[in-house]
């Protein structure tokens, strides 16, 4: 939906962010997700990161260190693996969009001190 779509029909759901909207190239995006999937970030780090979102956490963490899509975590809650995720797969990769945000802004604060 539209940016001039959603403010005339007052959309009031979690909209997914371009990464243009967030700020955050597609080569630091790809560096985020290395650096999660190497085990670079503490994992103190990774659970700040998730703020704003806690109720989703346990999947996004699961996604960024281990590389699992949204699909791949699905079929392991069909095998009873693990529990589905709260929300569709548009939401979910939304958050974890901005799970990288956060991410990128808690480095940035950490290298300016």
């Amino acid at each position: 939906m539209s940016k001039k779509k959603r403010n005339y029909s007052n959309f009031k759901f979690p909209a997914r962010s371009s990464l243009k909207e967030l700020g955050i190239s597609r080569e630091r995006l790809k560096e985020l997700q290395n650096g999660c999937m190497a085990g670079k970030y503490p994992p103190e780090m990774l659970h700040e990161a998730c703020a704003g979102f806690e109720f989703l956490e346990p999947w996004i963490i699961l996604s960024v260190t281990k590389g699992w899509s949204y699909d791949f975590i699905i079929i392991k809650w069909e095998l009873r693996e693990l529990e589905r995720p709260p929300v569709g797969r548009s939401d979910f990769y939304g958050y974890r969009m901005r799970f990288c945000y956060n991410l990128d802004n808690l480095l940035k604060e950490e290298r300016s001190t």
